[in-house]
């Protein structure tokens, strides 16, 4: 489980590790980060996900991964890690960048644009793994997702590419899941 201090040290350290001032952080972190009084189910986590915003934010997740990354010393010592992604990890919606926010360190050198929890719940619709749906359900329980407007914003995304489905399919197991 992480808190909002452990946030702050993870993107401290990826920006001493890479000399980046400032990140994108997506995944579960990024709700925990705009909204720190969550659900325990929903604060289980172990990693941040980032990525960086220079011009090679690939080189920047492999740098991120190899120093503190899942089973590094960083991991090791502290019990949580980075996860370098790239910026086609998490799919969210038009207008994300409008709504997010920016998290900047206690030490005001590094920062992370974070979107705001209803686009993260977007992106892991998106995914619609069994663990994502607790996470939805959970958020949408305690009002930290608000459902019409997860359910909206999903609509406007186009993942065929994915062969996955189409939002559609996701919105209805996701509506299963509720009832």
């Amino acid at each position: 489980m992480i808190r909002r201090p452990d946030i702050d040290h993870m993107l401290r350290a990826a920006g001493d590790l890479t000399g980046q001032t400032q990140f994108v952080l997506v995944g579960s972190a990024a709700v925990i980060a705009w909204a720190p009084d969550l659900p325990e189910v929903m604060a289980m986590t172990s990693e941040i996900d980032i990525f960086g915003t220079n011009d090679d934010p690939e080189e920047t997740a492999f740098e991120l991964d190899s120093v503190l990354g899942q089973g590094s010393m960083f991991h090791d010592t502290h019990g949580y890690f980075v996860d370098g992604v790239s910026p086609g990890t998490a799919r969210l919606p038009q207008g994300w960048r409008e709504r997010a926010r920016v998290f900047q360190t206690t030490t005001g050198d590094v920062s992370a644009l974070v979107p705001e929890p209803d686009d993260i719940a977007v992106s892991k619709l998106v995914r619609c793994s069994d663990k994502d749906l607790l996470f939805l359900v959970a958020g949408i329980r305690h009002g930290v997702f608000n459902r019409s407007i997860v359910i909206e914003r999903s609509r406007t995304l186009d993942i065929a590419d994915l062969g996955q489905g189409t939002m559609d399919d996701k919105i209805k197991i996701l509506l299963g899941r509720l009832t």
